[in-house]
């Protein structure tokens, strides 16, 4: 048996994770045209690749297979010999679609060596040794939280909430470098939540009660108030005026490397990232903290944003492991698609026609397809107006 120089339609998985959108007005299910769709249930992710808790599949030989298991068998056809030699007979990427309705927990992703020392400690809680460097392209409107604010921020903060410089003894901080300040005091506000959470718990009442009185709120303090009945006594609620706000449009794009800590607030993106599904959670979560892991990855670096100028754009991130370009086609435009590595195609809207020596496939919204390395050229035709995106292997 041998793997066809093909286009493949991928069939995904979707992670129902409970702050995803729900019910038929969901993007997902609405993105995938799916009926008849219960209104309770959550579409958070849908994931296209072959990580173990969601490998993708297609049909080979007339059997729908697993993807996995066609790169374990075909890893020159599928990877491209570049790719298997790089990653070791593996997919390095796995895209995404996630679609948040409320906050994820506060988290951050380790380095390649911390991942790997952390699924040897713990595999249960990380559950492969792969880093999880990231790029989020906002589909529409996008808020996140992302990297420490700046020092005149947090000393600002300090100033008008004495509860949160009480409880972080910013005081103490004032004899190291600026740069550093402020990164202290995010730390030691999960330091201090794991030694006295007595006083967090006090701390988060006298800040409700002072915000409840206030008759004006601002974004934070509205989430801040909202998450607290959700998740009280959490230090998460804490960390929403640490953090640094972002608001992203349709196109733009951030990238978060390891060691910044994070929380996506409320849209749908596309997503990239290593194929991992490591996680270092640390608030507004029910599921397991680890705040010893958050205290020790926790670095100064910041996020690298994108604003594309142009219908056809390259989200070059700094990784080796994955590349996301962007395409808006107009109706009867043409190109070709030449690569000697494995490639998928994410149709966000739009038909258009593919073609290959011995073949062709129409494709559209809500399709993904595996372009194998041994399918080195792939004619794309747009029938209607269609916006895509590719992933591949830089």
């Amino acid at each position: 048996m041998t793997f066809q120089p093909k286009p493949y339609v991928l069939t995904n998985t979707i992670q129902p994770y409970a702050w995803g959108e729900r019910g038929s007005s969901a993007f997902i299910p609405k993105f995938l045209g799916i009926q008849n769709v219960d209104d309770s249930a959550p579409f958070a992710e849908l994931w296209m690749g072959t990580h173990p808790l969601g490998t993708s599949s297609l049909i080979h030989n007339n059997k729908q297979t697993l993807l996995s298991e066609l790169v374990q068998r075909y890893p020159l056809e599928i990877l491209g010999s570049r790719v298997a030699s790089a990653f070791e007979n593996q997919l390095p990427f796995l895209l995404k679609i996630l679609s948040a309705n409320e906050p994820l927990s506060i988290q951050l992703h380790p380095s390649k060596a911390q991942a790997e020392a952390l699924h040897a400690k713990d595999p249960a809680n990380y559950p492969d040794a792969n880093h999880k460097p990231e790029i989020a392209i906002a589909l529409e409107e996008l808020r996140a939280l992302a990297g420490v604010r700046d020092l005149k921020h947090i000393a600002a903060l300090m100033n008008e909430f004495p509860e949160l410089r009480t409880f972080v003894n910013f005081k103490s901080f004032a004899r190291q470098p600026k740069r550093k300040q402020a990164m202290l005091a995010f730390l030691s506000l999960f330091q201090n939540a794991m030694t006295n959470p007595a006083e967090l718990k006090k701390v988060i009442g006298q800040l409700t009660v002072r915000l409840n009185k206030k008759t004006s709120l601002t974004y934070r303090e509205k989430l801040f108030l909202e998450m607290s009945l959700k998740y009280p006594g959490d230090v998460g609620l804490l960390s929403i005026f640490f953090l640094k706000l972002h608001g992203l449009k349709k196109g733009q794009a951030m990238f978060i490397p390891a060691g910044i800590p994070h929380a996506y607030l409320k849209g749908n993106i596309v997503e990239c990232m290593a194929s991992s599904d490591n996680v270092i959670r640390a608030g507004l979560t029910g599921k397991f903290k680890d705040i010893p892991a958050l205290l020790e990855v926790s670095n100064q670096k910041s996020v690298v944003k994108f604003s594309p100028k142009s219908a056809n754009y390259v989200y070059s991130a700094p990784v080796r492991e994955f590349r996301v370009t962007k395409m808006d086609m107009k109706a009867g435009k043409k190109q070709t698609e030449e690569s000697d590595s494995v490639r998928m195609l994410l149709i966000l809207r739009g038909k258009l026609k593919l073609t290959w020596r011995g073949g062709a496939l129409n494709i559209q919204q809500g399709q993904s397809i595996l372009l194998p390395a041994n399918l080195s050229e792939v004619g794309i035709e747009c029938l209607e107006p269609a916006e895509l995106y590719k992933a591949d292997v830089p």
